[in-house]
């Protein structure tokens, strides 16, 4: 039975006379429906508007969202140049996102359209340069832009769609990452922005809202809506509500004094502030007012990670510390600095060798002597359980554990406190973290 349907539209007639203006369906194929309707009826029509609704839902040739504007009475606004507009993904200050398809070549994508009430000289101008800002980075880890059209009063940016959610669902939903996604996401993020400041594009808003993840775990950065190029004017930026861009929960110190002469490392401050909030739940400064949280971004530290996260390995929380550095000079060198800090922490899948266990030695049986040197075995292996293996000291607990020997020149996580170590070949020292 046809659920009951809040909307103006209720007779099944109106219902399909707007469908066929809107466009949405092919005429052919809305006139197969309603006669297949008509036969399932008894050779008359139906008159609710939900059953023919239902159909085309079924049949996947209306969305939810265009159901819902056509049952308000709507037969305009479903397309936008080539691309036929499938659901409302999301608004900002400056612009809407829908999720459009192409009409001809039906694949999928991510509109960002510049909204009526913005379109001034300014924020056109500023519109256009995110497009040609977006569409000199091509980097698996930053969303891609396909086109920039105009469609009468409407401009808008064709970009990549990703089917996925925003790391600001984690804050959203008070959910704390284990630091091995967190670190692997924020790798993935750190990927994609070396290579905009390659390019000398400064982001300056990142944060967990700006960080897409798809279903396969790829992270990509969007939104290069207020990024600072070099050659380009950024006198646009200029105007009197624009003197502080990014977003205050984020802002690296430098930013706050002059938005306008921040290089590559206010990014990296950003992207330190949103690893703090992946690990903590929250951002590193969640309360008081605007003028607090930026007071404390330029003289207070956050409560330390380990305190809000025990499980947190030291070394890597001192990363997170590096990277909110209050000065720019103290923080990572650049983003590529950032990923080889990150890689041993991130993917603990990379440093597992299938049917390979790492043993813990740290508290030895008595049939196991580890720690005593067999005359056949070399001066950093252990015997246990009868068979020689490489004993690892980890330099984050200081516990000692022994290791097979196929494990050597590989990185494992100590069992104790997930510290990565490099395991050593036989005869050489141990090289810790």
């Amino acid at each position: 039975m046809a659920k009951q349907q809040k909307g103006k539209v209720r007779h099944l007639n109106e219902y399909a006379e707007l469908v066929r203006r809107s466009g949405i369906v092919e005429k052919d194929s809305l006139d197969a429906i309603m006669s297949d309707l008509e036969q399932e009826s008894g050779g008359s029509t139906p008159s609710d508007s939900i059953i023919l609704a239902d159909r085309l839902r079924d049949l996947q040739l209306i969305t939810k969202w265009q159901n819902r504007h056509l049952m308000d009475g709507r037969s305009k606004g479903f397309f936008l140049g080539k691309y036929k507009l499938l659901d409302f993904l999301g608004t900002g200050g400056m612009s809407t996102v829908y999720l459009a398809e192409h009409v001809m070549m039906r694949r999928k994508v991510a509109i960002k359209v510049l909204l009526e009430a913005r379109v001034d000289n300014i924020a056109l101008e500023r519109f256009r340069r995110e497009c040609q800002a977006v569409a000199l980075l091509d980097h698996p880890n930053i969303v891609r832009a396909f086109d920039f059209d105009s469609d009468g009063k409407f401009h808008y940016l064709v970009m990549e769609y990703v089917a996925g959610h925003s790391l600001e669902k984690y804050l959203i939903n008070k959910r704390k990452l284990d630091f091995g996604t967190a670190a692997d996401y924020i790798r993935q993020a750190a990927l994609g922005l070396s290579e905009a400041h390659r390019l000398e594009m400064v982001h300056r808003d990142i944060k967990p809202a700006n960080l897409l993840v798809d279903g396969q775990g790829t992270l990509k950065v969007l939104d290069m809506g207020i990024a600072r190029i070099t050659g380009f004017d950024d006198s646009l930026t200029l105007t009197s509500n624009q003197n502080l861009l990014g977003t205050i929960d984020y802002l690296a110190p430098e930013q706050a004094m002059n938005s306008h002469e921040v290089d590559h490392r206010a990014d990296i401050y950003s992207l330190g502030c949103t690893f703090y909030a992946l690990l903590a739940g929250h951002p590193p400064f969640p309360d008081g007012h605007q003028a607090q949280k930026l007071l404390a971004h330029q003289l207070q530290k956050p409560e330390k990670i380990e305190e809000i996260r025990p499980d947190v390995p030291h070394p890597l929380a001192q990363i997170v510390e590096q990277m909110m550095a209050k000065a720019p000079d103290d923080r990572p060198h650049d983003m590529q600095e950032v990923v080889d800090l990150l890689e041993p922490w991130a993917n603990p899948s990379k440093f597992e060798i299938k049917g390979k266990t790492v043993f813990d030695a740290t508290t030895p049986k008595k049939s196991d002597p580890v720690g005593e040197t067999s005359s056949n075995v070399d001066r950093n292996t252990v015997v246990m359980n009868d068979r020689p293996m490489l004993r690892v000291l980890c330099g984050g607990c200081k516990s000692a554990f022994g290791a097979p020997f196929q494990l050597a020149n590989r990185r494992v996580r100590c069992p104790k406190c997930k510290t990565p170590i490099f395991i050593p070949p036989p005869n050489k020292e141990i090289i810790e973290p």
